[in-house]
């Protein structure tokens, strides 16, 4: 039923969800606890919500999205095309993601040209803490998932991806989240709970960070940038 209303209320054509929203297996609690609430950065009219920018290339805003404005960046040479916010600005997708209610983060993404091949490259999500010091990464707390979908290539058109946080009270590390190396947190459960309750930074990734992938020129674009949330608790199990 979850999945029908998130399909609903997006504006766009939705293909490749990463995996299934989990339901409750009482139907009474997901009517009754259950209100979700979806919020979408599509670039309409050149809004950017978080500062959302490609690592490189010749960024823009541009028509032709799914379906109107989207964000693209052309001939960004890179072995891992990278969208995110930028840090230091508090927006829709920074802040405590548990007291939010985040459950869900996804985006669609095109590839419109690139040298050699795309095949094979997963879209990853990548969620940052940084404890108020922007131009020091040492200090940085990053967990990840990488996609069970891997990356359009060219001539496929847009498609669409989705990412499980976990609900909100969950105090242990998801099996589908990783620790980013080089995170000071002492265990990956405590690196969950900082991160969660601190995002400072959302980006979204082709490819696997533990693999290293050639670099080519990328011509990509990204669009309906969104989250999904409940506006009640999820019940304690």
């Amino acid at each position: 039923m979850l999945a029908a209303i998130v399909i609903a209320a997006m504006s766009a054509t939705l293909s490749v969800p990463a995996d299934p929203i989990a339901v409750p297996a009482d139907p009474g609690i997901a009517i009754r606890k259950f209100k979700p609430q979806i919020f979408t950065e599509a670039f309409s009219k050149g809004t950017n919500e978080g500062g959302w920018s490609w690592d490189g290339g010749i960024v823009s805003i541009q028509k032709g999205g799914n379906p109107q404005w989207y964000l693209r960046t052309a001939d960004d040479l890179t072995n891992a095309p990278q969208v995110a916010t930028a840090f230091g600005i508090d927006s829709e997708f920074t802040g405590n993601y548990r007291a939010k209610g985040v459950f869900r983060m996804g985006a669609d993404f095109i590839t419109e040209r690139v040298d050699d091949s795309a095949a094979g490259l997963p879209i990853s999500l990548f969620l940052t803490s940084d404890p108020g010091t922007p131009d020091d990464p040492s200090d940085d707390c990053t967990i990840y998932s990488v996609g069970a979908a891997f990356a359009p290539v060219p001539g496929e058109g847009w498609r669409h991806y989705e990412f499980t946080l976990a609900p909100p009270y969950y105090q242990v590390l998801p099996g589908n989240w990783q620790v980013l190396e080089g995170c000071n947190e002492p265990t990956p459960d405590a690196a969950w709970n900082r991160v969660v309750q601190d995002v400072d930074q959302a980006r979204f990734f082709y490819g696997d960070p533990t693999y290293f992938f050639e670099f080519q020129n990328f011509t990509v674009g990204v669009d309906n940038i969104f989250w999904l949330k409940f506006s009640e608790d999820l019940p304690e199990p």
